[in-house]
């Protein structure tokens, strides 16, 4: 089934309902790079909520980037911090989530840094066509 932006950008703010107050430009805007990583042949039946998982995801990803405008630059998402050093003092954490993810490949580490892209891997995994580091479309 093809599935409208409109029916993927519901699903995604019902998934994610802090999407509701984005404009649905923004979110249309992004659904196209959803729509290559999220194939029906892969993800069959569940290819909507797929789409839904990765557009909360990425509106996400590029929200915290763009200090919550979606548009324009701001800080690179690239990790959970690790280590800190003020002066002599140097504190170190554990390894993170995203850490956890990095022998399946970047793409896979950077889709562990929110809830939906967390969802995404999980739903990915009971696939037996999906592939790493994303199921391609």
């Amino acid at each position: 089934m093809i599935y409208t932006d409109a029916q993927i950008r519901t699903e995604a703010q019902a998934l994610a309902p802090e999407l509701a107050s984005v404009a649905d430009a923004t979110l249309d805007a992004r659904i196209p790079w959803c729509r290559a990583h999220a194939s029906a042949e892969v993800f069959g039946d569940y290819q909507l909520t797929a789409l839904a998982y990765l557009l909360a995801h990425r509106t996400t990803m590029d929200l915290r980037a763009t200090g919550g405008t979606g548009t324009g630059s701001g800080a690179a998402i690239v990790g959970a911090v690790t280590s800190r050093k003020s002066g002599k003092v140097a504190e170190s954490y554990g390894a993170s989530v995203t850490s956890a993810w990095a022998p399946w490949g970047p793409s896979d580490a950077e889709l562990a840094q929110t809830p939906y892209g967390l969802s995404f891997l999980s739903l990915r995994g009971t696939r037996s066509g999906a592939v790493s580091p994303m199921a391609l479309g």
